[in-house]
């Protein structure tokens, strides 16, 4: 009888103590704080991928490693400069290999709060999902990693600090995988918001003197019915993919005055 009890007692503190631990690896992959304005909503966060110090912390650093790429000189920064907003100065974007793309890397910022992700496909929602375009898309070709997989998360694993760093941030995980990248990246371009630039201290927190007199005209002409510009450009990120995707015809179908659109640059009309 005396040791059934005492292997009920040792029984009852190992689920006290496995309990605790639980909780521990809880409260560490829920520790994210947005630390907005009163008035903005955090982003839409899937429920598969909480938001945590540690990935967040994981996804810049592999935001900025050119190791992710195929020839390993190609990093997400590469095309989408914090100086510039998280975009580049470019017409067009140049991939790995040289090819000159059609388009251009669009800016990240705030790109949280938007239902559809990129010019060309509506259905990429979730930047889990959209990570996958540059790293293993050939059509075109962006960072190339397509085929260099195993190099890819060879050098992951095999780092001196990347482990504990993937450990940290995916405790329940005890492999490297192209998941983890993705959903660690995923994590931090969430964390890349402007809500207090001088517009936003002027029209929204009451600094009246936060821009010039000419950027008070301009708003004005911006938000009137004559220029129309808010019609698409609205709400607080002057976007109006924040609700349902929205698309539109831009008056490209008529560059060559014949009725054509781009060649090779149909967009979704197909």
């Amino acid at each position: 009888m005396r040791i059934d009890i005492q292997l009920s007692v040792v029984l009852f503190f190992v689920l006290i103590l496995r309990s605790q631990g639980e909780a521990a690896t809880q409260v560490e992959q829920n520790d994210w704080q947005w630390n907005l304005p009163h008035d903005v909503e955090p982003p839409f966060v899937p429920e598969n991928n909480p938001m945590s110090s540690a990935k967040v912390e994981l996804g810049r650093e592999l935001f900025f490693d050119s190791n992710l790429s195929g020839a390993g000189y190609v990093s997400c920064s590469t095309c989408h400069l914090p100086e510039k907003s998280f975009s580049e100065n470019r017409k067009v974007s140049v991939g790995i290999t040289g090819e000159f793309h059609t388009r251009n890397a669009l800016s990240l910022v705030n790109t949280a709060y938007m239902t559809t992700l990129t010019w060309a496909d509506p259905n990429i929602t979730l930047f889990e999902e959209q990570a996958k375009v540059p790293m293993f898309g050939t059509h075109p070709v962006e960072m190339g990693t397509l085929g260099y997989e195993n190099k890819v998360l060879n050098f992951l694993s095999d780092h001196p600090l990347y482990p504990d760093k993937f450990k940290a941030a995916f405790p329940e995980r005890d492999t490297i995988d192209f998941e983890q990248v993705f959903m660690a990246l995923g994590a931090y371009q969430r964390t890349l918001i402007s809500v207090n630039a001088p517009y936003d201290q002027y029209r929204y927190y009451g600094q009246k003197d936060a821009i010039s007199e000419a950027a008070i005209k301009g708003e004005a002409l911006f938000f009137s019915k004559e220029l129309g510009c808010s019609g698409c450009h609205a709400g607080r990120h002057f976007s109006d993919a924040t609700g349902q995707p929205s698309f539109h015809n831009t008056g490209l179908y008529n560059v060559d005055k014949k009725g054509s659109y781009p060649q090779g640059e149909q967009g979704l009309s197909k």
